[in-house]
């Protein structure tokens, strides 16, 4: 995704992530949920920031890893 398709994604998604309040007393399915929410907002702005020159490799591979793990386990539109 270019910069200005990933602000357009952030716009479009803004009130949504915005409204999700996960507190530590809701249920682990719900939270999860929610997570799986926020992820999917998220996610072009962690591949982005993932390649970015100045990342060093292993902050990138981090975020890499962060980035397998929550594909496996929310469902995300291919980007």
């Amino acid at each position: 995704m270019e910069v200005h398709e990933i602000d357009a994604h952030v716009d479009a998604n803004a009130d949504t992530v915005n409204s999700i309040n996960i507190t530590q007393d809701m249920a682990a399915e719900l939270k999860l949920v929610n997570i799986c929410k926020i992820y999917q907002a998220v996610r072009p702005v962690l591949k982005f920031a993932k390649g970015l020159l100045f990342f060093k490799h292993k902050w990138q591979s981090f975020i890499q890893k962060l980035l397998d793990s929550l594909d496996a386990v929310c469902p995300t539109e291919t980007t």
